[in-house]
């Protein structure tokens, strides 16, 4: 029994390192996992809701779950730790925060929580050293803000500055910070969070904007104690007809609903000098637009980000073969919102048997005379001129039969386009036949080895139904060979998760880059099981802004 229980405690020590991503491990329990992924689901069902419904529902979920402070100081090399069984009062508002971010995009599994806590925990998202870490709550609100997630709502409300009270309280002290090796490094995050200055709402003002808060608001207590920013954060609630909130009590030794509303918790803080009040942003919608071309009014959907969209990037995103632009691939938006580009998802029209798509040479499009290429860079320049976007940064996605439409714009001597990315595309035999690349174009395809739609093999003889086409391999080293890459670099990315298929991601360099993802075992999709795909997409098309 006890060599049993030694083997079952290495297990379970081994269970806790999992693989998130080639720059990061992380530090978890099993308990962790399924809660984490039992409480996504939920959320997940709940995404209609506004993002402040969603996050007090994330806290409410938590209730009653330990006060442990210190659990992410652990010694040794810096590991991203996610606990959801364990918390302090900061790092239950970070969980419920990335919850519902994971949740609104409907994301349910244990890795995508862990990828988000790594981008909001870290300054440039990489769990390299105590120092990369954010500490200072205010820093996790401007990221927060710049990223387009949270609205520091202090100012609005009359908020005033905390004059002669510079932010410097780990510099000034870093015998209690252990694992601090570089003073230096942290007096410069104070320096750059002290050229602005910290605002707070006045204790003896709080009652009197209670009207202004809402469920899910974050509230942060601002202390008097010399070189510090926040004491203690908290999510609002409405409770016993109290604008309460619901924190991880250092008093009651868990997560609680407290009995006294923010006012009356603050008045008794002899050490509060009053508030912050932060808001998650809501969720990206696109708004429905038409515009004539070649005689008929057509249809597509835009995003435009927070914050101006004067000279912004824009990708388009085609919808695949009998789909619809409405609510296509909306995750390509929640990366848009943190990342300050617009989105344009284009109808496609319908042919004789009422299937949407864009006119690729299917024996089914026969009856259509449409050049979607032109349609497509028209409305691209359109949506430039008209939302004030940048021509130079214009990107173009799509999936399937919208992929397709990116090795015709690969071939096509039309420059609207920076860069192109296909995920299940093909590239139709009559233009492999006839192919005359006029230009290099960045490019990428995101393809499985199982795909029984867009065959990784090929379909030359067009016996499957679409017509004629390539196999992948061959297809992308038309590209690669038009692009006039010189070399390949192969690795294998780290599973996503347990039960992904793995990726081969293949990089042709030397010219304009080509990448092709395999997915070995994929199917016909978007590929969400396997990667992170919007991401790694925009990550493609970031690297040719100008």
């Amino acid at each position: 029994m006890k060599k049993f229980c030694l083997i079952l405690s290495a297990c379970l020590a081994a269970a806790l390192l999992l693989s998130v991503s080639a720059a990061a491990q992380v530090r978890f329990t099993p308990r962790d996992s399924v809660l984490a992924e039992t409480i996504l689901q939920k959320l997940a069902a709940e995404k209609d809701l506004r993002s402040g419904e969603m996050l007090e529902s994330a806290a409410k979920q938590l209730l009653g779950t330990p006060y442990v402070a210190g659990t992410l100081d652990q010694s040794g090399e810096e590991t991203l730790t996610v606990n959801l069984t364990r918390t302090d009062c900061i790092l239950f508002v970070e969980t419920c925060f990335n919850l519902v971010l994971c949740a609104q995009e409907g994301r349910t599994h244990w890795r995508d929580l862990c990828n988000k806590i790594l981008q909001s925990r870290y300054r440039d998202g990489v769990a390299g050293s105590y120092t990369d870490r954010i500490h200072y709550t205010s820093e996790w609100i401007r990221k927060g803000e710049k990223r387009n997630l949270l609205e520091d709502l202090t100012p609005l409300l009359d908020g005033v500055s905390f004059d002669n009270h510079p932010v410097n309280y780990m510099s000034t002290h870093p015998d209690r910070y252990p694992l601090m090796k570089d003073v230096n490094a942290i007096r410069e995050v104070e320096k750059e969070l002290n050229k602005k200055p910290l605002m707070y709402i006045p204790k003896s003002d709080i009652r009197s904007l209670e009207m202004e808060f809402m469920p899910g608001d974050i509230v942060c207590f601002v202390p008097y104690t010399a070189g510090l920013d926040i004491s203690h954060v908290g999510i609002v609630t409405i409770h016993n007809e109290k604008v309460s909130f619901i924190h991880a009590s250092s008093a009651a030794k868990k997560v609680i609903i407290d009995s006294r509303s923010v006012a009356e918790y603050a008045a008794s803080q002899k050490s509060c000098a009053g508030i912050m009040l932060i808001r998650m942003a809501p969720q990206p919608y696109a708004d429905r637009y038409t515009f004539t071309y070649d005689g008929r009014e057509r249809e597509y959907w835009l995003y435009l980000p927070p914050g101006g969209r004067k000279n912004v990037p824009l990708v388009m995103v085609l919808h695949g073969y009998g789909g619809k632009a409405k609510d296509y691939r909306p995750e390509m938006m929640y990366v848009a919102r943190e990342e300050g580009f617009a989105v344009c998802y284009p109808q496609g029209r319908a042919n004789s048997v009422g299937k949407t798509g864009w006119n690729v040479g299917y024996p089914s499009q026969q009856d259509l005379e449409d050049d979607d290429v032109a349609l497509v860079t028209t409305l691209a320049k359109q949506l430039q001129k008209e939302f004030e976007l940048s021509p130079e940064n214009t990107f173009l996605t799509g999936m399937s039969n919208g992929g397709e439409m990116c090795y015709l714009l690969a071939y096509s001597p039309d420059r609207t386009f920076s860069a192109l990315a296909s995920v299940a595309g093909l590239t139709m035999k009559w233009l492999y036949d006839g192919k005359k690349g006029k230009r290099p174009v960045p490019f990428m395809e995101i393809h499985g080895t199982a795909d029984k739609t867009s065959r990784w093999e090929g379909d030359p003889t067009g016996q499957y139904g679409w017509g004629g086409y390539m196999g992948v391999p061959e297809a992308v080293a038309a590209i690669v060979k038009q692009n006039g890459c010189t070399g390949e670099r192969t690795e294998t990315l780290p599973l996503w998760s347990a039960g992904a298929n793995k990726v081969i991601l293949h990089t042709y360099t030397g010219g304009t880059e080509v990448r092709l993802y395999e997915v070995e075992g994929g199917k016909h999709s978007w590929a969400l099981n396997d990667l992170d795909t919007c991401r790694e997409i925009w990550g493609f098309f970031k690297q040719y802004l100008r």
